[in-house]
């Protein structure tokens, strides 16, 4: 399960390095997600990066995850809702200090299902500083989260970056050309407050983005598929062709996401991704076979920059007793 689960993260982080604001643009410096926008709707989508640039809190009125995954090993679900609150001080990104950083997350409802169990219920998580706290079956367990923070640093070292910052940099330094991968519309406007908000959906073609990747020298070269010389070298031309050889195993594949923009402030107030996943691995993995899955995920934002103050709980467990209790869980999901 954990190698079909892989094919999910493969498809986010896709989604993510589409997704993300400037991270990688397509040849002569335009933004890929503007193709199929009018000047005017482009700039009011590329808006929105600078003005949540200034934005350190916000609230999440209503958010909802929705997973399922079908193998030969049976189908896997996972679903939960609720709402929640994110303060995010200056300079996290350095990774230097969790001093102010707060998270909650108030799960009204949440389920799975594996081919041998299943569960439902409620919770809560909140993230105060360096300290987690969840709130699982009635009981508030906490702890440090030090032993997160030193698996993240390793994460970071072994990409050999610093920072997320500097993570990001280097996918823009990859030189991947997004032309015709990806294509935005502007949907029906909708009033969030009094104020009209454009919905954008932006989708991307999957074949494209296989052939775009694998065309990018600096992909290549990391995957060890380049650089050799003579008859051992692989030239663009090969790139293409080994994307295009793959790019039919994920035929019905797609990826979406959708962004709701202030016409007048010009901030997020809502997100959306949708992900379907269609892979025939039988040719290089017969014992998985035929894989299919959808994600879900849609959240909205509010009260940004605002000043939350959620109270920690006055006596807790030990966190390691909650994660001795789920461990049948998160590996039943393939985690």
């Amino acid at each position: 399960m954990k190698r079909v689960g892989g094919l999910f993260e493969l498809l986010i982080v896709a989604a993510l390095l589409v997704a993300a604001p400037g991270a990688v643009l397509a040849q002569g410096g335009t933004d890929p997600v503007c193709t199929g926008l009018t000047d005017a709707d482009c700039q009011l989508l590329s808006s929105s990066k600078a003005a949540m640039e200034g934005v350190q809190s916000f609230s999440i009125p209503s958010f909802s995850i929705n997973f399922a995954l079908n193998s030969v090993e049976g189908e896997t679900t996972f679903n939960a809702a609720g709402s929640g609150h994110v303060m995010v001080p200056e300079g996290i990104e350095d990774m230097t200090s969790t001093e102010g950083l707060l998270l909650h997350l108030v799960i009204d409802s949440a389920g799975y299902s594996t081919p041998s169990d299943s569960s439902t219920g409620s919770g809560e998580i909140l993230v105060r500083d360096n300290m987690i706290y969840v709130l699982y079956n009635g009981e508030w367990y906490g702890g440090e989260l030090e032993a997160d923070e030193e698996e993240l640093d390793e994460s970071f070292s072994a990409a050999d970056v610093d920072d997320i910052a500097e993570l990001q940099e280097q996918f823009e330094n990859l030189g991947i050309d997004l032309t015709g991968v990806i294509t935005s519309v502007r949907d029906a406007d909708s009033d969030v407050m009094g104020q009209s908000v454009a919905n954008f959906t932006t989708t991307v073609d999957i074949t494209s983005l296989f052939i775009a990747v694998l065309s990018s020298p600096a992909v290549g070269e990391a995957m060890g598929m380049t650089g050799g010389t003579g008859e051992d070298a692989m030239t663009p031309e090969d790139m293409q062709m080994v994307g295009a050889m793959l790019a039919p195993m994920f035929q019905g594949t797609t990826i979406s996401f959708s962004q709701g923009v202030g016409t007048e402030d010009n901030l997020l107030h809502s997100f959306a991704l949708d992900v379907v996943l269609n892979a025939d691995l039988s040719l290089f993995a017969p014992e998985i076979g035929t894989v299919a899955g959808t994600l879900n995920f849609s959240t909205d934002l509010d009260e940004f920059n605002g000043m939350f103050d959620i109270p920690a709980p006055e006596s807790y467990r030990p966190i390691e007793e909650l994660e001795a209790q789920l461990e049948g869980v998160t590996e039943g999901l393939g985690m």
